[in-house]
């Protein structure tokens, strides 16, 4: 009898051995198809999912909020709100990463037709966006809620009522106070829209400071100016603006002022960092002052007519016209060609008198 219990026990647990076994991680983290598995591969905590794939676009009934560093590659795939999307507590956001311990990076993927924001970084939170477009949502597009975003590649389209809200700077009433919202710029930002893509909060009364920075490298640029922050492409020249608030100036930001120059039939503003020169921006202002054909830069002049030193250091927003004039005219050949001929006869003469000097002494 006991023989038969031991091989009882040894059939069982050859049985359970040979049972094919399946990780969390193999079966969810890879070729996602839905709501379920995707909650399951960022907030179970028995998954192990530090990289997630996408196979199709996805609905969410729900926020999901994340807690782990981890990176989702949507493969050109779209989470959306569905039609039925509740929000949870005060989160209309689709997907947030949440707190200090979330890392959270986006991939190849589009958000839409959230109740409030795409995707929020909060309360400590990190959020990455390359080749991300978020579009439709109600709120806004980007929340940096007290937490930090990077932006490597992403595009905007027209988010929020009322006015765009692409990206906004807010610190919640429950985030913590050593939580300051941070955006930062580390590749190219589009927008379908020029104004309102990145907006400091107005009502926000827990918000006191704010920072945006630049990687040395990035294509695009943010900077400060009246308490608003403006994105610049390469050549300095202002592309997006931002509603200000003019009681919340960031002090960790660099600040620009504008300059508007009229040139050519044209007019654009450039962003010159406070405290530098109109020259700091060298490429941009070369071709300015090659702009028209036929004529020669002269001067930039003021709204006032008066002539602008562009080596003077730059205070305040200004208005500027580029001033040209006419190429000299071609001098006449003929009278050059006397000239050399003049030239010519001087110097034989000196040539001749020398050694006719020398012959005689």
């Amino acid at each position: 009898m006991k023989n038969i219990k031991y091989l009882c026990g040894f059939a069982l647990l050859l049985c359970v051995l040979l049972v094919p076994t399946v990780k969390a991680d193999e079966i969810s983290c890879v070729d996602i198809t839905n709501e379920e598995g995707l909650k399951s591969a960022l907030t179970d905590i028995s998954s192990n999912c530090t990289n997630i794939t996408l196979k199709n676009s996805i609905e969410l009934k729900s926020p999901i909020e994340i807690t782990k560093e981890v990176a989702i590659d949507g493969k050109g795939n779209t989470i959306s709100a569905a039609t039925d999307f509740a929000v949870s507590g005060n989160n209309g956001t689709l997907l947030t990463a949440k707190d200090s311990g979330a890392k959270v990076t986006l991939k190849n993927l589009t958000l839409s037709g959230a109740t409030k924001y795409g995707a929020q970084a909060y309360n400590g939170g990190e959020l990455t966006l390359e080749g991300v477009t978020i579009k439709d949502c109600k709120f806004g597009g980007v929340l940096a809620n007290g937490g930090k975003v990077t932006i490597k590649d992403l595009h905007l389209g027209n988010n929020g009522t009322g006015g765009n809200n692409g990206i906004e700077i807010s610190v919640g009433q429950t985030v913590t106070e050593d939580h300051i919202p941070e955006v930062v710029m580390d590749g190219k930002l589009e927008s379908d829209e020029a104004e309102g893509v990145i907006n400091v909060a107005t009502n926000d009364t827990n918000l006191k400071n704010y920072t945006v920075t630049n990687t040395p490298n990035t294509t695009n640029k943010l900077y400060v100016e009246n308490g608003g922050v403006v994105v610049t492409n390469q050549n300095n020249e202002v592309l997006y603006t931002g509603n200000p608030n003019t009681n919340i100036i960031s002090t960790q930001a660099t600040k620009i002022h504008k300059v508007s120059i009229n040139y050519n039939g044209q007019t654009i503003t450039l962003a010159v960092e406070d405290g530098k020169t109109l020259a700091s921006v060298a490429t941009k202002l070369a071709e300015i002052k090659n702009a028209v054909a036929g004529k020669v830069f002269s001067k930039f002049v003021t709204e006032t007519g008066e002539d602008f030193d562009e080596n003077a250091v730059i205070t305040t927003d200004l208005i500027l016209t580029a001033v040209y004039v006419d190429l000299p005219a071609n001098p006449d050949t003929s009278d050059i060609n006397l000239y050399l001929l003049l030239s010519l006869i001087a110097v034989s003469g000196c040539g001749v008198a020398y050694t006719i000097k020398r012959r005689f002494n």
